[in-house]
């Protein structure tokens, strides 16, 4: 019988220590009932001590994950990741050489469309240019892909037309106008 209770204590200290909230409002490093702190293990990370705070091993705090570079600025390449979601979604009939945008957009075919894009002034809005690197604010282009254009005096219709871009492709163009809007390398 005593392996029962001894079973029926282990059980209840696992069930206590999932339920992780105890009503006081207030954030911890998670403890057992006898007050040790519970230790648990990250395929990753390796140990972490507490529920909250998520300290490693080595004394770092954890749990911001997603940047490409040191600085913490997602890394997108011209040519691998925005000229894709301009051959896809515009260079078809309209934003090339014979196209219906030719009088009022910029060429978006793979040949030409960054020399095209980078601080050329837009042929619609005078003052604003389509991509100012560094800037979304004061790229024209940004502003048509997020229907925004009107904002700057712009006219038209949110491109691309028959559809805004995904999240992910306008989180794309984002990440690549705020980092300088640099070409491939």
């Amino acid at each position: 019988m005593a392996h029962a209770g001894q079973t029926a204590l282990a059980l209840a200290l696992v069930l206590a220590a999932g339920c992780g909230d105890d009503g006081s409002g207030t954030e911890g490093d998670s403890e057992d009932v006898t007050g040790t702190p519970m230790t648990s293990t990250n395929p990753t990370t390796g140990p972490t001590t507490g529920a909250s705070g998520s300290e490693t091993t080595d004394g770092e705090e954890s749990g911001s994950e997603g940047s490409s570079s040191d600085s913490g600025a997602v890394e997108v390449d011209y040519m691998a990741d925005i000229q894709p979601i301009w051959d896809m979604r515009c260079v078809a009939g309209c934003h090339i050489e014979s196209g219906i945008a030719q009088t009022n957009g910029p060429i978006l075919t793979a040949a030409v469309s960054y020399g095209e894009l980078i601080d050329v002034m837009s042929k619609t809005v005078p003052g604003i240019v389509q991509v100012k690197p560094g800037s979304t604010a004061e790229s024209y282009l940004w502003h048509k892909v997020k229907g925004t254009q009107a904002n700057v005096g712009g006219l038209g219709l949110q491109m691309p037309q028959g559809g805004m871009l995904s999240d992910d492709d306008l989180a794309k163009i984002e990440a690549w106008i705020t980092a300088g809007a640099k070409p491939s390398p």
